[in-house]
């Protein structure tokens, strides 16, 4: 026997439509993980910057 919530949601949902939308969720994230964004990181400049600013400041002698 059937909860009378079950027959409720049974009545409301449209199960193949809960299949489908699944499915097609499932190939949109299968779709674009294997396409990839072709993004790349660029270099680092980190270094490079920090050398800069040192340069600009004058050197401190601590007694």
């Amino acid at each position: 026997m059937l909860n009378p919530l079950a027959i409720v949601l049974v009545a409301i949902v449209n199960p193949p439509a809960i299949v489908l939308a699944a499915v097609a969720t499932l190939l949109v994230v299968l779709v674009t993980s294997v396409r990839g964004t072709g993004w790349e990181p660029t270099t680092d400049v980190s270094d490079e910057v920090l050398e800069h600013r040192a340069s600009s400041v004058p050197e401190t002698e601590f007694p």
